[in-house]
C-alpha cells in the first residue's frame, strides 16, 4: 500500500548536513513497509531527505488523500476556527473578560461574547461567561461558563458556544474529511456531559440563522436544529472530569449538498444544573483531516487580526467599550470647522478590512452618550458611509467652532 506526501522539512540529512533541499522531495512515495512500529519514518539516506524518528506521522490503512488532499492554504494554518484559544474577547476586557447580565453585551441567547464565539441558551442569563487562566498546558487562558439563572421546566437549561464559520471558508471545506477537537473540565462532578456538533448551512451564503438551535429538548437528545441547518456528525455524550481531557470528533465528512457555510457548536446537555456549577472549555480547533491531532494555534497578532475581520474597537484590548470611560486612548479626533452639522466629517479607519460593511456604534470618552466630546459637552455624532474599509464620522447637531473633539466607536460584521 502507497501513501503520497507532500513536501515538509524534515531535519537535517543523515550526513549531518542541513541543506533544506535536501529534506524532502515533491511527490515522493511512502509505502506501508518503510513506517516502522511507532508509524514514523526511519532513518534514510541523504537523497531522500529524512533523519532518525522524523517527525512525519502516517497511519497505515488511511488513504493518503486524506492527509494530504488539502491545499496549501489549509497546510499553512489547519485551524479553521477563529480564536479557539479564547484569548481575545474585545467586546469586554479582553484578557479578563466577564459576561453578565449588567454587560453591554449581556449573557444572552443568540450573543456574540468572546472574538467569533457566539452564546446560545434556552433563556436569557441562564450562565455567565468569562476569560480565566485556568488553562491545559500551552494556553494562556479557558473561556469559563458559570450556571446562573436557572428554571423549571418547560426550558431545558442548556446552553453552549458556537461559531459559525463565514462562506469564505467553508465553502473549500466541501467534500473533505475534517475533526473537531477542545479541551474541557468541570469541578466536583458539577456538569456530567458536554455534546459536540459540525453544522451545515444550505441555503444563502452567510445569509445563516445564528442560532442554530430551534428546539433545545429533553437532555439526553439533541437539539432540533433550525432551518437548512444538517448535523454533520452524530453528537454523543462527553464525559467530564475534574481534569483537563481533550475531546476528538474526527473524521467528519462534509457531504451537505450545496454546502454554504458551517458551524461549530459546543453545549451542555445537562438539565438538572445548579446555580454556580461551572465547567471550563479551551484550546477548539476544527482541522482538515480524519485526525485532530495537537491543537494548532496562531501567532496571537495573526488572531487578533482575524478577529478583527469582525469586530473592531478604538479603545485598548483590555478595556470594554462604553460611554464615559475618562480615557481617550485610541479614540478618533477631529477639529470643527464651524458650528453647524457635518463641521467634522473624518473617516473612522478599522485595523483590518472587514468580513463585511460593519454596524458601527459611537461612545463619548467623557460624557454619557455616543456623540463627539470637547471636554465640556456630549455633541451628537453619526457614523454613515459605512464600507468594509472605514466609515465616516460626522456631527448632526450644533457643535463648537474650531475646538478638538473624540469619540470612541466600535464596528460589528458578524453572521
Amino acid at each position: 500500500m502507497a501513501y503520497t506526501k507532500k513536501t515538509v522539512p524534515l531535519g537535517p540529512a543523515t550526513d549531518g548536513t542541513d541543506d533544506l533541499s535536501t529534506q524532502g522531495t515533491i511527490g515522493a512515495r511512502v509505502d506501508a513497509g518503510d513506517l516502522d512500529s511507532d508509524h514514523k519514518l526511519p532513518a534514510r539516506s541523504r537523497d531522500q531527505g529524512a533523519s532518525e524518528g522524523a517527525d512525519i506521522q502516517i497511519d497505515v490503512g488511511l488513504d493518503a488523500s486524506d492527509y494530504f488532499k488539502a491545499d496549501r492554504d489549509w497546510l499553512m494554518w489547519r485551524n479553521v476556527l477563529v480564536n479557539g484559544n479564547f484569548d481575545h474577547a474585545q467586546r469586554g476586557a479582553s484578557g479578563s473578560a466577564v459576561f453578565t447580565a449588567a454587560s453591554l453585551w449581556a449573557n444572552s441567547d443568540d450573543t456574540y461574547l468572546l472574538d467569533q464565539w457566539l452564546l446560545l441558551s434556552d433563556g436569557n442569563d441562564r450562565v455567565d461567561v468569562s476569560q480565566v487562566t485556568d488553562a491545559p498546558q500551552g494556553s494562556a487562558l479557558s473561556v469559563k461558563f458559570e450556571a446562573e439563572t436557572l428554571t423549571a421546566a418547560p426550558n431545558s437549561e442548556k446552553f453552549g458556544f458556537c461559531q459559525p464559520i463565514p462562506a469564505s471558508v467553508a465553502k473549500k471545506l466541501a467534500g473533505k474529511k475534517v475533526s473537531l477537537s477542545f479541551w474541557a473540565k468541570t469541578q466536583s462532578g458539577e456538569v456530567e456531559n458536554l455534546r459536540a456538533v459540525i453544522l451545515a448551512w444550505n441555503s444563502t451564503a452567510d445569509a445563516i440563522t445564528s442560532d442554530v438551535v430551534s428546539a433545545w429538548n429533553a437532555e439526553g437528545s439533541d437539539p432540533t436544529w433550525a432551518t437548512n441547518w444538517t448535523a454533520e456528525n452524530t453528537p454523543a455524550d462527553l464525559v467530564l472530569t475534574n481534569s483537563w481531557k481533550q475531546f476528538t470528533i474526527e473524521n467528519v465528512n462534509l457531504d451537505t449538498a450545496s454546502l454554504a457555510n458551517l458551524a461549530v457548536f459546543i453545549w451542555v446537555d445537562d438539565t438538572d444544573l445548579a446555580a454556580d456549577d461551572v465547567f471550563w472549555i479551551a484550546q477548539a480547533g476544527l482541522v482538515v483531516g480524519p485526525k485532530a491531532g495537537e491543537f494548532q494555534d496562531r501567532p496571537d497578532v495573526d488572531e487578533l487580526a482575524r478577529c478583527q475581520r469582525h469586530f473592531f474597537k478604538t479603545f485598548n484590548q483590555n478595556m470594554a467599550p462604553a460611554e464615559n470611560t475618562e480615557n481617550s486612548a485610541g479614540t478618533v479626533f477631529a477639529t470643527s470647522a464651524g458650528t453647524a452639522a457635518n463641521s467634522i466629517n473624518v473617516s473612522g479607519v478599522y485595523a483590518v478590512r472587514m468580513h463585511a460593511a460593519p454596524s458601527v456604534v459611537t461612545y463619548d470618552p467623557w460624557f454619557s452618550g455616543s456623540g463627539w466630546s470637547d471636554g465640556f459637552a456630549n455633541k451628537v455624532a453619526a457614523a454613515s458611509t459605512l464600507g468594509d474599509r472605514s466609515c465616516r464620522l460626522r456631527n448632526i447637531g450644533t457643535i463648537s467652532d474650531g475646538v478638538m473633539h473624540n469619540i470612541h466607536f466600535t464596528a460589528e460584521a458578524v453572521l
